[in-house]
């Protein structure tokens, strides 16, 4: 027993030891808790600043093989950012992908035994707070969009064991890159060093005093900041690093079975160039109608018959009309001219420029919204029913990258679980709500049809609205135990009274009125029921 232990005796076998070192290690840990959820960093990227000058011939060059060319999928998903910055109907719909995301999730477990219920909630409890600690709920709003915009979207579980702290990471394309090896599907990453090196390179910022606000140099920044694999390439001055599998992740669409994703709205840059260019000409256009040329014409016979015309001359005759024409012109307010006598007419030209007709431009959009699938399924109705499934459709390919980041979250779980000890079969399944917001009333209606009209089982029934049966049933277990069906009974009103009171008539039965009586119980004997 050390000094600072606080024991008091209560009895002959029975003592309370307080200890101040551990009230003190209890209290450090809480704060640095606290102050740092994770206890990790990450870093953003230098980003190039050079201009994107590009043709529609360039978009047929990179559409090449682009899966398995990493410079071709940089090079497209730089002009895919570029337009979704700019281009009203791509910006919409990445707005449109980000306010539709279903950031919430679930977690399901199968049937367990009474023994291994304590084993199944201490699993829930860790599972629940490293989603906590990644932030999962980000994690969904932001990698299933950016998958969607670039094609690709690569993680790694930054861990620190001891403290139970978890960081999940994102690497753009370029600082990693797609391995030729693969283990059941799913590939190695890959760290560039050199490239790492040069979006890293930077002035580090410091105070007054001169002390670093954050890092004093890159091998502090990258020490601090990636996995310790990424650090021990860097040190040793390695051109690759290679990604712990079981921590990394790479979320793909579009890939065609080979290394890399590509992006939906790559399909829409020719069509989106096409517009470009036509509303760059009309601009020109309306800046050259812009601009009025007032021309004054003189008679010929300054020319033909300048001899005719004592004391005066062709050029000082162009001269006195352009300098009065001027004059008058400049002149404020109200102005009268009179044009001299060799001054045949004066007017306004014109360019004569038509405008782009409105319908070819429609149809360059109504082809981006067909290939970034939110165009109208029908030309004729474009209703907004026809519309809906559209937007529908569009919501189908969210949720499939959304599957595959349950995927690598239930990689990670199993990490989890056996970083604490705990067998990885008791990982349980995650499951990231659907996206489509619109289709719930859809979804209740399916579900009662199943229930009512097919007999279909619960497991089908409570799968149309995403929700797992057996995680259900267990609940209905606990409440069952916990006797919440006697505590939340249902009130008695119109619809849960069963009708089989004694006064079940619809007139009150201490009516004096005999006749009335009879009549109400004779209705409900023969008709009201």
């Amino acid at each position: 027993m050390t000094s600072k232990d606080l024991v008091t005796q209560l009895d002959e076998n029975t003592f309370i030891v307080t200890s101040q070192e551990q009230e003190k290690k209890f209290l450090e840990q809480a704060i640095y808790d606290y102050n740092n959820k994770s206890n990790f960093r990450s870093t953003y990227f230098n980003e190039s600043s050079n201009l994107i000058n590009f043709k529609i011939d360039d978009i047929d060059r990179l559409a090449l093989n682009a899966q398995t060319t990493l410079n071709n999928v940089i090079q497209i998903n730089n002009i895919v950012r570029y337009f979704v910055n700019k281009n009203d109907i791509l910006g919409k719909v990445y707005e449109a992908i980000e306010t539709n995301v279903n950031s919430e999730w679930s977690l399901s477990y199968p049937n367990y035994t009474d023994k291994e219920k304590e084993t199944y909630d201490q699993a829930d409890t860790l599972i629940r707070e490293f989603n906590e600690k990644i932030g999962l709920s980000k994690l969904i709003t932001e990698s299933i969009p950016m998958t969607y915009l670039e094609g690709n979207y690569a993680i790694y579980l930054r861990k620190d064991i001891n403290n139970g702290n978890y960081q999940v990471d994102y690497y753009p394309l370029g600082i990693c890159e797609v391995a030729d090896y693969e283990v059941a599907g799913e590939p190695y990453i890959l760290i560039n060093i050199k490239e790492l090196e040069s979006r890293l390179r930077k002035i580090y910022k410091k105070n007054r005093k001169s002390k670093a606000l954050f890092y004093s140099n890159m091998d502090d920044e990258i020490r601090d900041t990636y996995p310790e694999e990424v650090y021990k390439a860097y040190e040793n001055k390695e051109q690759y690093a290679i990604l712990d599998i079981q921590n990394s992740g790479l979320i793909r669409v579009n890939n065609l079975k080979r290394k890399y994703g590509l992006s939906p709205i790559f399909k829409a840059l020719k069509s989106v160039i096409r517009l470009e260019n036509i509303e760059l000409s009309d601009d020109k256009n309306t800046l050259v109608r812009g601009k009025k040329i007032i021309f004054q014409k003189l008679i010929k016979e300054l020319v033909t018959q300048s001899k005719d015309l004592p004391n005066i001359t062709w050029s000082s005759a162009q001269a006195k009309a352009h300098v009065d024409l001027m004059a008058a012109l400049n002149s404020q307010g109200t102005s009268v001219f009179t044009g001299t006598p060799w001054t045949e007419k004066i007017e306004y030209i014109e360019p004569k420029l038509e405008q782009t007709n409105v319908q070819v431009k429609n149809q360059y959009r109504q082809e981006i919204m067909t290939s970034v699938g939110i165009a109208y399924l029908s030309t004729s109705d474009k209703g907004y029913g026809s519309s809906k499934i559209s937007i529908e459709e569009l919501m189908k390919m969210i949720n499939k990258i959304g599957e595959q980041l349950e995927g690598i979250l239930v990689k990670w779980y199993k990490g989890v679980l056996i970083d604490n000890g705990i067998d990885p079969k008791y990982c349980p399944k995650v499951k990231v709500i659907d996206s489509e917001k619109l289709s719930v009333e859809l979804s209740m209606q399916l579900a009662r049809s199943l229930n009512t009209e097919l007999n279909a089982s619960l497991e089908t029934v409570y799968s149309v609205l995403g929700l797992d049966v057996k995680t259900e049933a267990k609940k209905r277990q606990q409440e069952k135990e916990s006797g919440y069906d006697e505590i939340f009974a249902p009130r008695m009103t119109a619809y849960t009274n069963n009708g089989k009171s004694n006064d079940d008539a619809g007139r009150p039965s201490d009516s004096d009125d005999l006749d009335k009586q009879d009549y109400d119980t004779d209705y409900n004997d023969n008709v009201g029921r």
